[in-house]
């Protein structure tokens, strides 16, 4: 289990992957309730590795931690950093 502000962006992605896999699993297994949950935790990983590939800083994570990412991603300076991919 990754330690909850891991500032390795590659390490997050590893835990993404798996969630995603886990997601197909589950999808194969007739589970969509199940597999749309892992989903979404994959998509916060993606979300939160990009960020920190990019300089994010989370500090302590709060109840409202999803809106500071969405707000973070979707802010033009971040996205002009020069920085193509993770």
């Amino acid at each position: 289990m990754p330690h909850k502000n891991s500032l390795y962006p590659l390490e997050w992605i590893r835990f993404a992957e798996k969630d995603f896999e886990r997601a197909e699993r589950l999808l194969k297994q007739n589970d969509p309730g199940l597999a749309g949950f892992c989903l979404q935790q994959a998509v916060e990983k993606f979300l939160k590795a990009f960020l920190l590939s990019r300089g994010g800083d989370f500090g302590e994570p709060t109840t409202w931690q999803r809106f500071c990412v969405r707000r973070q991603a979707t802010n033009p300076a971040w996205r002009s950093s020069g920085v193509s991919a993770i």
